[in-house]
């Protein structure tokens, strides 16, 4: 995927609405691969709908060095995904995702991200994975625990 894309999407994201919800800026890390983690920060908006909001998120995943494979190089991704509340804090989401780098980790461009998470009023932590599905080549997918600050 190109860069160009990745910017269009960067873009979309910033021009989501003009109902602020709010933003939330996160950091985490990505499960071991062959017992090598990794960092990995986003930053989301989402939308005003009281229960079902839309997620837009960017994101960076640190690159890895000694994987089975060799090395995996750094990841920057893009996605949308549909909020679902199920009370005043534990949510899922489920939605579509496009990376800028094919790797061994993850194969293809097109992903598919979900997610379960907690948030309180400014803080929050969420479980996420980025897989494609086994559309594209090997799939083993990026899962990581996210800690999330909203603003």
């Amino acid at each position: 995927m190109k860069p160009t894309a990745i910017v269009l999407a960067l873009v979309a994201t910033l021009g989501a609405g003009p109902a602020f919800a709010g933003w939330e800026f996160g950091a985490g890390r990505a499960q071991k691969i062959d017992g090598e983690s990794t960092g990995v920060v986003t930053v989301s908006y989402l939308t005003a709908q009281p229960r079902f909001p839309w997620e837009f998120m960017v994101g960076y995943i640190d690159g890895r060095q000694r994987i089975d494979s060799g090395g995996v190089p750094d990841t920057l991704f893009a996605g949308i995904s549909k909020r679902v509340d199920f009370d005043r804090h534990w949510y899922g989401s489920f939605g579509v995702a496009v990376n800028d780098e094919s790797t061994d980790v993850l194969s293809g461009h097109l992903q598919f991200q979900s997610a379960l998470g907690w948030h309180g009023e400014r803080l929050g932590v969420s479980i996420r994975h980025l897989s494609n599905g086994s559309i594209h080549g090997r799939n083993r997918g990026e899962t990581f625990v996210l800690v999330q600050l909203r603003f």
